[in-house]
């Protein structure tokens, strides 16, 4: 949520317990009384609202991960076994050089190595520095798993867009009740200014200073000048 779409997240909860006290105050007939009866399930379907930086990894990436994890494993004794083979044979090992271990650089080296092992006679010599005899087959159902995780976590960040998207649109809703629910109030209440600031506490949207950051510190103020000689 933006500070904005929290600050009146927070100011429809503010209003709950106003509502609570207050409700029955209002005919059945006024705007108000759906009003309030709106506000409680507005939050219910915003759901738990997360007020820290960032979010978790969805399971997709996390399964992405763990493959992409797994494939530097193979690759790694890969390259191993085939510095070993170049003893026999000067140069083997020149095509199974690794780069660096980033997500791409990984799924590009595995599918570069693979082709290199579709040929039987060369993965046999890697099975004869004892890696399983599967070692290939292994390598490709993990680079397969690893383009199906991609495509599943496209589709999480998809989800996750759209229930932001929801979530935005409730807490529009939400602004507009509350500024319907501030004249319903107002009227209803004045002559009665004590009510009248309950309101005004319990639906003022708060928002933090511009100067704080999320990390909670605030800038310092100017100093304040000297007053001229």
């Amino acid at each position: 949520m933006t500070n904005r779409e929290l600050a009146i997240y927070n100011a429809l909860q503010g209003i709950v317990p106003f509502a609570k006290a207050h409700a029955s105050d209002f005919p059945d007939t006024s705007k108000a009384k759906a009003g309030f009866a709106r506000v409680p399930l507005i939050i219910q379907e915003i759901g738990p609202v997360n007020t820290g930086v960032g979010r978790p990894a969805s399971p997709s990436t996390a399964m992405k991960q763990s493959l992409i994890d797994e494939v530097w494993d193979d690759l790694l004794d890969i390259a191993r076994t085939s510095r070993t083979i170049a003893k026999d044979e000067p140069g083997f090992d020149v095509s199974y050089r690794l780069g660096d271990n980033t997500h791409v650089e990984v799924i590009s080296t595995a599918g570069s190595i693979l082709e290199l092992l579709k040929d039987p006679a060369t993965a046999a010599k890697f099975v004869a520095y004892d890696l399983p005899a599967d070692f290939v087959t292994d390598l490709t159902a993990d680079l397969a798993a690893i383009s199906g995780e991609g495509e599943e976590q496209d589709s999480d960040e998809q989800d996750a867009s759209n229930t932001t998207e929801a979530v935005r649109g409730l807490i529009r809703e939400g602004s507009s009740l509350i500024d319907d629910l501030n004249t319903s109030v107002r009227n209803r209440y004045r002559t009665q200014p004590e009510v009248l600031a309950e309101w005004k506490t319990a639906s003022h949207i708060r928002r933090r200073n511009r100067k704080q950051t999320d990390g909670g510190t605030t800038s310092p103020a100017a100093p304040t000048p000297a007053p001229a000689k």
